[in-house]
């Protein structure tokens, strides 16, 4: 499957080129001076100009190899579909230790409490 759509950077004061990179590659690059990656997110998400939004930390954090599984989801009317990087390969140290052990298993107990509203991949 083909899947057509933008690719959009949100740049919060990053000091690695990136900007400039992924603007010279025909990326849509939006600024903005908010702190914290909730706020980052939150701010990129209105500014998608697509129907679905498919996100990724420029650290890689997801292995998109199964983006056609994700589209067909949304396309199912998912409200939400979560990728889960502990099944796949994770680098050493690309995580915080409590996003890894605390907060991220937090989040996925919620998603399976409330499993009627939410998938996870």
């Amino acid at each position: 499957m083909i899947l057509m759509g933008e690719v959009l950077i949100v740049d919060n004061g990053s000091s690695d080129n990136s900007k400039l990179i992924t603007s010279n590659a025909g990326v849509r690059v939006v600024s903005t001076s908010l702190r914290g990656y909730g706020n980052v997110l939150r701010f990129g998400i209105k500014e998608v100009r697509e129907k679905y939004i498919i996100y990724d930390d420029c650290d890689n954090g997801y292995d998109f190899s199964s983006l056609d599984d994700y589209y067909c989801m949304l396309k199912e009317m998912y409200v939400l579909v979560n990728g889960n990087f502990y099944l796949g390969v994770m680098e050493k140290d690309s995580m915080f230790f409590s996003y890894r052990y605390i907060e991220i298993p937090f989040l996925l107990c919620l998603f399976f409490i409330f499993d009627s509203w939410f998938f996870s991949l």
